[in-house]
């Protein structure tokens, strides 16, 4: 159990976060929602709604390999990217570009026909290709926004997942996913 003392440090480490550090939080804590409810449940929804009828008992592993694959190809590119955005010095144009791409995937997924079930897994996969390059540029922000100490950016982190998870849980309750079996 906490000491007030601790509590007091706490509640004082939230008011020492400037808003250069707030924008961090927020934005992960928004991206993380965000990809909570859209890749982390919908798209799987919707992609096993939409698997054709002779591919249905392989939809857990055709989801599975989706994700590899674009979990993967982020991992393939991020150290050029990274490269590339550090040596031009453009790592937020990065992560607004890359926001930005996951989001066009993830709306052209959601408005496509079933009948374009190949082109589907193109964008499934194309949008967490995009959101692992924007995750991982956008966290080498986090040692420029800190003071560099573990502590404080451990606080951020832990700020970040947990207005991150309550953003998604409260999005999931009022889209009625609460009560999907």
């Amino acid at each position: 159990k906490r000491t007030r003392t601790e509590k007091s440090k706490m509640f004082a480490s939230l008011k020492n976060l400037n808003a250069e550090k707030w924008g961090w939080i927020l934005f992960d804590a928004g991206s993380w929602g965000y990809i909570s409810v859209t890749i982390g449940t919908l798209v799987p929804l919707v992609f096993k709604q939409d698997t054709p009828e002779g591919q249905q008992q392989y939809v857990t592993e055709i989801w599975a390999n989706t994700v590899a694959a674009g979990t993967l190809l982020a991992g393939l590119l991020c150290p050029v990217i990274g490269a590339g955005v550090d040596l031009l010095g453009k790592r937020k144009w990065a992560v607004v570009v890359s926001s930005i791409a996951t989001i066009i995937f993830l709306t052209l997924f959601a408005f496509l026909n079933s009948a374009n079930w190949i082109v589907l897994l193109v964008l499934a996969v194309s949008a967490m290709m995009f959101y692992g390059i924007m995750q991982s540029t956008y966290n080498s922000l986090l040692i420029h926004v800190s003071e560099e100490d573990e502590d404080e950016l451990t606080f951020m982190s832990a700020v970040q997942c947990t207005l991150g998870n309550l953003g998604a849980m409260l999005v999931m309750t009022m889209l009625g996913l609460d009560s999907i079996k």
